[in-house]
């Protein structure tokens, strides 16, 4: 197989240095956000705009592109390529220089530049096999035609529709906005797509380059622990008898979840602050790591033991808030911070199920006729209700926030022989509001803890962050407690759906019977939120 790829917005997304070149030239309010494409739009709709905007592709595509990023997932697809011996060449029109680009810098030399310092090079034993710079579009196209690829993947429509390039050529438009009309040829809103179109399942020998790549050593044998799409759990034993899990994280866009976790361990190991796998060693550009193999075994039956441990490890997390470390350190991934923000998620989520509800009657009849009434009256007596500081509106101070593991429970542990829980799973780490770490905690339905633990949960919890957030705690609780009931009704969003069923394809069979068993959770835990939020159950 032979793939031609276009280079500018289709490898390289430019969003940001379209937003900082155009800022910095005056050319839209400080505070003006938006895309390539949004951009273009606006100056071409002044007078002199188009001039502007020729300007700004001079500056964006040259002086300004360490401004830009890969999109999400090129590396790793041109790995896996390279793995399969499959011919990847760039075929971009690009001239010398910018247009109107006084200061003279070489566009192509800068793209060249750009691809390296993010791991993509051309040559022998690299992932391209080639750069092909072209003048015109019509050379471009020549350039398609003479060599013969089996794929081209391009963001502009009128490349792929041009009529001088063969009709065996299969061609695949790459649709960041999903604003494109309909085509003859497939067309992919991300790299993700693109990876399973081409390439499907990863092959062994893929998968044994990948964690001889991450972890630096020779390799024995791999093997899928848990896989969901492009990403999963692996079990890796090394040629030396060690064994690791590699982690492969999801391409996406947003919170850093390699990041998050790689990074929280390290600095969380630096100070002794808990049981946690040790990391051992990551690549960025593949977005994997390596970690200690931990033995031991899931927690069914959370007890009181349990319960100690996981706020041991809590105080001792809160206790390192301030080193240097994590200063900087990103937010949780959905990191909540003030009352609206609880309020804003909530609607969010549901905006998003009402988009597509009309394709499940029985799912559309219960948010309009259960669900939307409910939020409509919690989310008034909360705003009634919040007298507190920080006010409804306001973010919570720094010095009130706390390191969070986010997604924290036994669900995310392993207890040794010994009976020591270690703490897995910090992909969406990071600063969060305590109120939301403890009401995460209770309402997640793999928990399923009895009034007891409950309440030992939240008078250890109430210690550590102190007794201060109880207000904000019970005026919190209706909220997070419905977005949680929301939550439960993620088989019904089909890329979690596809998910599942590719960690498990028996759940294929079951389709109808998991929607409506999820359903009828979600009613459940909406008619106990109806019936408590003013005197909220906390255990």
């Amino acid at each position: 197989m032979k793939i031609g790829v276009d280079l500018d917005n289709t490898l390289i997304n430019f969003n940001r240095a379209f937003l900082v070149g155009a800022k910095e030239l005056g050319l839209l309010p400080f505070d003006w956000q938006g895309n390539k494409m949004q951009i273009r739009d606006f100056l071409r709709s002044k007078t002199g705009g188009e001039i502007q905007w020729q300007n700004l592709q001079g500056q964006v595509y040259g002086r300004l592109i360490a401004h830009a990023h890969l999109f999400a997932g090129v590396y790793r697809f041109l790995f896996r390529c390279h793995q399969r011996g499959i011919i990847v060449d760039i075929v971009s029109h690009k001239t010398e220089y910018g247009h109107n680009d006084e200061s003279k810098v070489p566009i192509r030399a800068a793209a060249i530049d750009f691809l390296a310092n993010n791991g993509v090079t051309a040559g022998d034993n690299a992932l391209l096999r080639k750069i092909y710079f072209e003048s015109s579009r019509e050379e471009k196209l020549q350039r398609i035609v003479i060599n013969q690829y089996d794929w081209f993947i391009d963001d502009l429509e009128e490349i792929l529709n041009d009529e001088s390039l063969p009709n065996n050529l299969s061609r695949i438009l790459f649709d960041e906005s999903g604003l494109a009309r309909m085509n003859t040829f497939e067309t992919c809103h991300s790299w993700v797509e693109i990876e399973d179109r081409l390439l499907g399942t990863w092959t062994e020998p893929e998968l044994r380059a990948l964690a001889e790549n991450v972890g630096g050593t020779p390799v024995a044998s791999v093997n899928w622990v848990t896989r969901g799409g492009n990403a999963g759990l692996l079990e890796v034993m090394t040629e030396a008898d060690e064994k690791y899990a590699l982690k492969l994280y999801p391409v996406t866009v947003g919170h850093d979840r390699l990041r998050s976790e790689y990074n929280s361990f390290s600095e969380i190991l630096k100070y002794n602050a808990g049981t946690i796998p040790l990391p051992f060693r990551c690549d960025r550009y593949l977005n994997a790591a390596m970690y200690t193999w931990i033995d031991g075994k899931v927690i069914d039956n959370p007890n009181s033991g349990h319960i100690r441990q996981a706020l041991s490890f809590l105080e001792a997390l809160h206790g390192i808030r301030l080193v240097p470390g994590f200063k900087s350190f990103q937010n949780a991934s959905a990191a909540l911070l003030s009352g609206l923000g609880f309020e804003e998620q909530l609607k969010k989520r549901v905006n998003f199920f009402v988009q597509f509800a009309s394709e499940y009657s029985d799912l559309q009849n219960y948010l309009s006729d259960d669900f939307l009434p409910v939020m409509e009256d919690v989310i008034d007596w909360t705003r009634t209700k919040w007298k507190i500081q920080p006010a409804y509106n306001e973010i919570l101070p720094r010095s009130q926030q706390t390191l969070s593991p986010s997604d924290f429970g036994f669900h995310n542990a392993i207890e040794s022989q010994s009976g020591k829980l270690v703490f897995i799973d910090f992909e969406y780490f990071g600063w969060d509001d305590p109120v939301k770490l403890i009401l995460d905690f209770l309402f997640h339905p793999a928990m399923e803890l009895d009034s007891a633990l409950k309440q030992q949960w939240i008078e250890g919890m109430l210690k550590i962050y102190g007794q201060g957030i109880q207000d904000r705690l019970r005026l919190a609780w209706p909220l997070i407690g419905l977005s949680w009931s929301l939550i439960l009704l993620n088989e019904f969003r089909s890329e979690v759906w596809l998910r599942r069923c590719s960690a498990n394809p028996d759940k294929f069979e079951h389709h109808k019977s998991i929607l409506a068993a999820q359903l009828k959770r979600s009613n459940n835990m909406l008619m106990m939120i109806n019936k408590h939020y003013k005197n909220p159950q906390l255990n």
